[in-house]
């Protein structure tokens, strides 16, 4: 993708549109030259992150040095206060997985939401943990499963029971607000098997006696992929800044890919940023997803 104006031309737009203000400071999606991402505790939007050099817009930020425009990534887990936020322009691009992205259609039509490009594929990324004496996916007949309704994580156990020749008629269903409080109910010893993210897997796996990962998306490898989503009324808009934020997160996404340098430096991003999350955390969360990349883009929109 080629630029149409420089980073510096760009800046400079912006700061004669907004009167000279101080749109490169500490600001926030609000300010109409940053781009709010809304995401979640998740090793699969490292790319972008990386090439933000952060979560806030910064200095060092790439966007801003080669675009001339900020980008700031929000925390929203919770998949409803996500799309209220998304609805209310907290944030301009919003985490969204093609398997569910249908059945949220209806309460998103009235945006008219358009899909930007795909982050990542899951692989591995989610998993259900069980306890001692669950040994195959039929030894859950009739136990607790604590997942994050109309989730990713909803359409992975879907799947996993289906192979099994089972649906969730099978099994009780303890519906959460994410897979982060999957993964608390798991250890509150609350159900008897969750549906969670990594790294709450390996959590789950240390601090539950016996408890043991039955399966992941890693035998399961192109069931779900991340992608962002945004109204088609700011893309259009916008396309010339949405253009660049893809190369720019592509760019990202393939150092990722091809440097341990550049991955460490994407953990350590993350784990600045994730509560609880280790370096060694943020390191596993990335393994477990392919960061994509604009050859992958090309094959899925294919």
């Amino acid at each position: 993708m080629n630029n149409t104006k420089t980073g510096k031309e760009l800046k400079e737009k912006a700061k004669t549109e907004d009167g000279g203000g101080g749109l490169f400071g500490e600001g926030s999606s609000s300010d109409a030259n940053t781009i709010g991402v809304g995401v979640v505790t998740w090793g699969g939007y490292a790319g972008g992150q990386y090439w933000n050099k952060g979560f806030k817009p910064n200095a060092d930020s790439r966007f801003r040095k080669d675009y001339g425009f900020d980008v700031e990534f929000k925390i929203l887990d919770d998949p409803t206060a996500s799309r209220n936020a998304w609805k209310n322009d907290e944030v301009q691009l919003l985490w969204a997985t093609i398997d569910a992205l249908p059945t949220e259609m209806p309460g998103l039509a009235a945006y008219d939401p358009v899909v930007v490009f795909q982050a990542d594929w899951w692989r591995g990324g989610d998993a259900i943990v069980v306890r001692r004496g669950i040994g195959s996916v039929g030894d859950l007949r009739g136990k607790q499963i604590a997942v994050a309704e109309m989730s990713p994580s909803h359409s992975f156990l879907i799947w996993l029971l289906s192979a099994a020749g089972m649906t969730t008629n099978d099994v009780k269903i303890v519906g959460v607000p994410s897979p982060v409080e999957a993964a608390d109910a798991f250890k509150a010893n609350n159900v008897d098997a969750a549906v969670v993210w990594s790294p709450f897997d390996e959590e789950c796996v240390q601090k539950v006696p016996g408890a043991r990962v039955l399966q992941s998306t890693r035998n399961a490898s192109n069931i779900i992929a991340d992608v962002f989503i945004a109204k088609r009324k700011w893309v259009e808009a916008n396309r010339e800044r949405v253009q660049q934020l893809y190369e720019g997160w592509m760019k990202g996404a393939a150092e990722i890919n091809n440097s341990s340098a550049a991955k460490q430096e994407a953990a350590q991003i993350l784990a600045d940023a994730f509560d609880g999350f280790t370096k060694d955390d943020a390191v596993k969360s990335i393994d477990n997803v392919r960061l994509c990349t604009h050859g992958d883009n090309l094959n899925f929109s294919a």
